[in-house]
């Protein structure tokens, strides 16, 4: 019997949260949709504080590097990766344009899925418990990405696993992009948050020293953790000072 390590048994529990909330929501929608309606006025809905607090605390923890959190979603800090001074170069810059264009797809994908949303919103055909039902959605499904099945790696990103992936925190802005049409506080507190912490993890990627030994550090580098390549030769590569290797 496989033995759980204990950040997937963390995982889980966080699992169990998520989608105790996505149920608590859906409930909601189906016998008493206007307690989901944030911008009605009055005193906030328990469902609407605790889907907030979680979406934006799940978010904020990122931001930690020794926050327990899987590989995958803090390899943009120097713990998370491991320099190594030599690379194939060639091979490292055809990969990382291969991650660079998966995520490009995955980003038009979902800001076109979710502007769609936005005009059916000021159209009048979807409703804020309608919003808030699929951002409780994204919420869940961002760990079912982690832990079961993503179809960002399988039909677009075509990456081996989480801790080489491209778009790993971007969970961040993903979940909250439901509500970013919304002129509300809720959610753009919600969506801005997001896009700060996605942006706060390029900063601390940048950042991010050169390789170690006798590797050049004249010049800022990234580590291919944050570019995805993090598998080729079925090692990480680390760090790499070349300033011609482009990141959206």
């Amino acid at each position: 019997m496989t033995t759980l390590s204990p950040v997937t048994k963390r995982y889980l529990r966080d699992f169990a949260f998520r989608l105790a909330i996505f149920v608590l929501i859906a409930a909601l929608y189906l016998f008493a949709p206007s307690w989901l309606d944030f911008t009605a006025g009055g005193p906030f809905r328990f469902p609407l504080l605790i889907l907030w607090l979680g979406v934006l605390c799940s978010m904020l923890v990122q931001l930690n590097p020794k926050s327990g959190l899987t590989t995958g979603c803090l390899k943009q800090y120097p713990t998370g990766f491991e320099p190594v001074p030599d690379y194939d170069r060639d091979r490292l810059a055809q990969a990382v344009r291969q991650q660079n264009r998966g995520a490009i797809k995955v980003a038009a994908v979902w800001l076109a899925i979710n502007l769609c949303f936005g005009v059916l919103y000021h159209l009048g055909i979807l409703g804020i418990p309608e919003l808030v039902l699929l951002c409780a959605l994204a919420y869940l499904c961002d760990l079912v990405c982690v832990l079961f099945f993503c179809p960002f790696q399988y039909f677009l990103m075509h990456n081996r696993c989480c801790v080489n992936c491209r778009i790993f925190a971007w969970g961040s802005w993903m979940m909250a992009a439901p509500l970013m049409c919304v002129p509300h506080w809720y959610s753009w507190t919600l969506f801005g948050t997001g896009c700060w912490c996605w942006r706060s993890g390029r900063s601390a990627s940048a950042a991010t020293p050169s390789g170690s030994g006798s590797a050049p550090t004249a010049t800022s580098s990234v580590s291919t953790a944050r570019s995805g390549c993090a598998a080729i030769s079925g090692r990480a590569l680390g760090t790499f000072p070349d300033p011609d290797l482009k990141f959206p």
